[in-house]
């Protein structure tokens, strides 16, 4: 698809259309104060079309500042539809978005169906493009979660290649990278740094490190030991410093600080990793299989890849490796 022009002249579009433009436009570069401004010019209009688009904004803009839980969002979206198209789309990406936070993926797989099927209702929208986009860095993610390397990197591409907005770019970056995990430590680390090299002319101080703590990952996971390290006493900090430790040779300290975490309250999530780390830290195959457990319960194919590889490795037998992955 070619590239989106964000010059391009706006008086053609009928007043509602120019509205959602103007919203979208902004909200998607992220510029949140010219998006509370759009959004306040017209919160005492009598317009009902108006004042459904500027509530669903008003949603995408307290997502992106952390104003609104990922449950609070699904509630205040699940179930809103609309017989337009567009605003259709908006919803269920409001609804997508809600799931991804809250790693609902077989759900998630369902309503970005519905998107991309929507979608094709409105080609010739001024606002297509930038949903488009959406749809494809999400997809993107959704097959990194699935494992599906080729569809991530077919997501990925369209964004880095014919996307203009540089924190949509880096965030494909991100997930390509990641996409090359188990197959390629250089491909993988060069688009790890892409991203942190835009991040930074950013100024995106969240997401550098969390690209810092993938490169950490990434290289922890192929053995590089770099010079690269977040000391923090957040879960996924000890996690890898534990990792590190492992590729290192140092088993007994990994077992130390994997020890010293309190796992009671951990998710699916942090108890996926952490079984991970015990494994290879105690050549116990038990912790990989549960491991795998773990993740699959939030439906993490990607992530119980890594204890998968590790058992065929280990010499485990392939139809029970298979048996607990699938």
């Amino acid at each position: 698809m070619p590239p989106v022009n964000t010059t391009m002249i706006k008086d053609y579009f009928e007043d509602t259309v120019l509205y959602v433009f103007q919203m979208e436009e902004a909200c998607f570069n992220a510029n949140l104060d010219e998006l509370q401004d759009i959004i306040d010019l017209n919160q005492h209009t009598k317009d009902p079309q108006i004042q459904e688009w500027t509530s669903i904004y008003q949603l995408f803009l307290q997502r992106l500042r952390g104003e609104i839980t990922p449950h609070d969002l699904l509630k205040s979206v699940q179930y809103k539809t609309s017989d337009q198209p567009l605003m259709f789309c908006a919803y269920r990406l409001l609804h997508a978005y809600s799931c991804y936070d809250n790693r609902e993926l077989g759900v998630l797989k369902h309503v970005l169906v519905q998107i991309r099927d929507e979608l094709e209702k409105i080609k010739d929208s001024c606002v297509e493009p930038f949903y488009h986009f959406r749809l494809c860095q999400l997809l993107s993610n959704y097959y990194l979660s699935q494992n599906e390397v080729d569809k991530v990197r077919e997501h990925a591409y369209v964004i880095i290649n014919y996307c203009s907005t540089q924190a949509y770019i880096a965030s494909a970056y991100h997930t390509l990278g990641i996409s090359y995990l188990f197959e390629d430590y250089d491909k993988g680390i060069h688009a790890l740094q892409m991203a942190l090299d835009i991040y930074e002319e950013l100024g995106e101080l969240t997401k550098i490190n969390n690209v810092k703590r993938s490169i950490v990952f990434f290289n922890n996971y192929w053995s590089v030991i770099g010079d690269l390290m977040i000391y923090s006493n957040q879960t996924r900090d000890i996690h890898e410093r534990a990792h590190a430790e492992v590729r290192k040779e140092n088993k007994k300290k990994a077992i130390q600080l994997l020890n010293a975490l309190e796992i009671d309250q951990f998710g699916y999530l942090e108890m996926g990793y952490h079984y991970f780390y015990m494994g290879l830290a105690t050549d116990n195959v038990d912790y990989l299989y549960r491991s795998i457990e773990a993740f699959k319960k939030i439906n993490y194919k990607f992530a119980a890849n890594m204890a998968r590889v590790e058992l065929y490795e280990r010499g485990e037998r392939p139809t029970a490796i298979e048996a607990a992955y699938n």
